[in-house]
């Protein structure tokens, strides 16, 4: 992520996967070297604030299988992991391309038309009351408006689950650890799917959520649309 904004490019998951793609994403142009900031970020295994606290919430939401859980960067993951077991991404395809593989299932994926700003997330298919896009908003005063969602799939080889937590800012993305670790969302969450408590099957699902954020810290979320994804 640090890299496509210092670049001012995108880069894709085929991108990702190839072993010098740092080098890809380092200035350009007749007589341009790497400055020892980006240096620096081609060789270290950064993350932000965001993730590492979503991390330590869905450690405790764990509870006595903390011991199964393991946190991985998202360079040490492979493709071939993803045939089996169960993963929790964290960050939009723009920070972390791996959730590029599943977006063709969401109904809620994240548009990005620039590296910095201009971030949505697009409605394919709008219900009557909902919008087609859900965009980021410039903070011009506090608090901002983020937008976050939370999705449940199955794996690529059906045996398996993945839950991916992506705001289009940090925020957001903190936002849906928050969400997730509260019981009372958790209901509110089920209510919004159409049941009454915990359903007793597996529910693959989108909940698309919205959190007003003072000083970058999320302060209260809403649902504002689900989908069941069959």
């Amino acid at each position: 992520g640090m890299l496509c904004i210092i670049r001012g490019k995108f880069g894709s998951l085929q991108d990702y996967l190839r072993p010098g793609f740092p080098q890809g994403f380092l200035p350009a142009g007749p007589g341009a070297t790497p400055s020892l900031l980006t240096g620096y970020i081609q060789a270290s295994l950064l993350t932000s604030f965001a993730d590492v606290a979503n991390a330590i919430k869905l450690l405790r939401l764990a509870g006595p299988y903390q011991n199964r859980v393991r946190v991985l960067s998202a360079r040490d993951l492979r493709l071939r992991d993803l045939d089996s077991g169960n993963y929790i991404f964290l960050g939009s395809d723009t920070s972390n391309p791996w959730v590029s593989l599943f977006e063709p299932h969401l109904n809620f994926p994240e548009l990005a038309k620039k590296v910095i700003g201009g971030k949505s997330f697009v409605n394919r298919k709008p219900l009557p009351g909902e919008q087609v896009n859900y965009p980021e908003h410039v903070c011009t005063a506090a608090p901002c408006t983020d937008y976050a969602t939370i999705s449940l799939l199955p794996n690529q080889e059906n045996n398996g689950n993945v839950l991916i937590l992506q705001g289009l800012e940090q925020e957001g993305t903190e936002a849906a650890g928050d969400f997730l670790a509260d019981p009372n969302n958790r209901r509110t969450l089920y209510h919004a799917l159409g049941f009454s408590d915990s359903p007793k099957k597996p529910v693959y699902f989108e909940a698309l959520i919205r959190t007003e954020a003072v000083g970058s810290a999320p302060s209260s979320v809403t649902v504002v649309a689900t989908r069941v994804i069959h």
